[in-house]
C-alpha cells in the first residue's frame, strides 16, 4: 500500500457511487445528506458498501479469498466476512446498519466471533464509522478506528490537506494493517 491518494479517491468514489436519493427517505443529495439520518431498513445498503470497500480499497476478492456469510446472516450468528486464511488475516469483519450510532454496542457479538475463531481483531463497520475490536478491550482500538464522514469531509475540502488529518492517518495505518496479503516465498516454507 504505497499510494495514498489513490487508497483516498478509491475509498471516496465508493461513497460518491451511490444514488443515494434512491434511499431513505429519498431526500439525500449524497453520502453526507444520507449518512446524516438514521435509517435502521438499509443494512443490506451497508453491507454491500462494505464488500465494495474490502475489495476495492482493502485488495481482497470476494468469494476467492474473502468470503461472505450468507447463512446465518440475519441471526447474527457469523460475521458478515472472514477472509480465507485467517493466519495470515486474523480478523473478521461485519457490517451495521447506518442507524448504528455506537458501534460498541455490537461488541459482545464481534468479540463472540474472534474468541471463537482464535483471531486477533473483529471489525465493525456502518460506513459511518469503523471500529476495530480486540478481546481485550470493550474499547475500539484508537489507531485503526475511523469516521467515513470525517474521511469524506476533509477529503472533499481539500485532498492534500486531508492526508494530514488525524482521522485519514487512523484510516491509512488500518488499510495498512487489513489489507490483502500475499505469503512471500518464505513466509510459504514457515
Amino acid at each position: 500500500m504505497s499510494n495514498y491518494s489513490q487508497i483516498m479517491e478509491r475509498n471516496i468514489s465508493i461513497l460518491d457511487s451511490v444514488n443515494w436519493a434512491a434511499y431513505g427517505d429519498h431526500q439525500a443529495a449524497d453520502y453526507l445528506a444520507y449518512i446524516q439520518g438514521q435509517h435502521g431498513d438499509e443494512i443490506s445498503l451497508m453491507d454491500g458498501l462494505l464488500g465494495e470497500f474490502l475489495e476495492r480499497v482493502l485488495g481482497f476478492t470476494l468469494h476467492r479469498d474473502l468470503h461472505p456469510q450468507m447463512v446465518g446472516k440475519t441471526t447474527g450468528k457469523r460475521p458478515d466476512y472472514v477472509p480465507g486464511d485467517t493466519h495470515l488475516h486474523p480478523f473478521v469483519f461485519d457490517a451495521k446498519g447506518s442507524d448504528t450510532t455506537d458501534l460498541g454496542q455490537h461488541y459482545d457479538q464481534i468479540a463472540g466471533y474472534v474468541r471463537s475463531k482464535g483471531l486477533r481483531y473483529g471489525v465493525l463497520a456502518n460506513m459511518r464509522h469503523l471500529a476495530v475490536y480486540t478481546l481485550h478491550s470493550r474499547q475500539p482500538e484508537a489507531d485503526y478506528s475511523f469516521s467515513f464522514c470525517q474521511l469524506y469531509q476533509d477529503y472533499k475540502q481539500d485532498q492534500t490537506t486531508a492526508l494530514e488529518a488525524r482521522n485519514t492517518k487512523r484510516f491509512l495505518a488500518f488499510v495498512q494493517r487489513f489489507h490483502r496479503r500475499e505469503l512471500d516465498r518464505a513466509g510459504k516454507v514457515q
